[in-house]
């Protein structure tokens, strides 16, 4: 049974029995996983808040190939992200991404790229005051790419025409032109309504679950409703 130490997000995490966790992680070098840490809740542990949702963090894995659940032997901060979670509309959007990564991301395939994507986007989020959903959207593009869906001609898309017809023509060359950067640190020069951006976003997000099997729904929806309520 290989010891692997590696980088990870937590996507998700929930308490199991009296004193034990499991949880959803992104590594950098097994990829999506499902583990389970046990005494973490114990009051003595100093590690129950290390694996908290959102959480980017460096952890030690007993990792056995086909087994559904792994077992973690020790976790601690990698990076914490405190300007996240000061802001509603950066913890909406680093859930969004969180959500996205889980849903589409087969367990146990190693995606190096797109987990040092959501590193930069997560810092970019951390580090910058501009319109978080551009944030979002670059993730998404980059993504899809990811996947293989498809070329990434946009074009093809009647939901997304329709959409662009519905706004001014300046917004249109923006967002087809923002659908092609190759460089998150492009986005700070786009000005955009935010609404727009919003509405792009969700737009995209269809287009993704229309292009998969299996996911129906992305769970951030109902966070982000609950978040607004607050």
């Amino acid at each position: 049974m290989p010891i692997v130490k590696t980088d990870a997000f937590v996507l998700k995490s929930f308490k199991f029995r009296d004193t034990s966790k499991i949880v959803t992680l992104f590594t950098k070098e097994l990829g999506k996983l499902s583990a389970i840490i046990k005494g973490v809740r114990k009051f003595n542990s100093g590690k129950c808040g290390v694996l908290e949702t959102m959480n980017y963090i460096n952890t030690v894995i007993y990792f056995k190939e086909n087994r559904d659940l792994q077992f973690i032997s020790s976790a601690e901060y990698k990076t914490s992200y405190p300007e996240i979670i000061k802001d509603l509309d950066r913890i909406k959007t680093t859930y969004r991404i969180l959500d996205i990564v889980n849903k589409t991301i087969p367990e146990n395939e190693k995606h190096y790229e797109l987990f040092d994507l959501m590193k930069s986007c997560l810092e970019t989020l951390n580090n910058s005051i501009y319109n978080c959903m551009l944030t979002y959207i670059f993730f998404q593009k980059e993504l899809l790419i990811h996947l293989g869906i498809r070329p990434y001609n946009f074009e093809d898309s009647n939901e997304i025409e329709t959409f662009l017809r519905n706004i001014e023509l300046n917004q249109q060359k923006l967002l087809k032109d923002f659908l092609y950067l190759s460089d998150l640190k492009e986005t700070k020069g786009i000005e955009i309504d935010p609404l727009d951006a919003l509405k792009i976003a969700d737009v995209l997000d269809r287009y993704i679950l229309f292009n998969l099997h299996g996911v129906k729904k992305f769970d951030s929806r109902r966070i982000i409703s609950e978040l607004n309520q607050i």
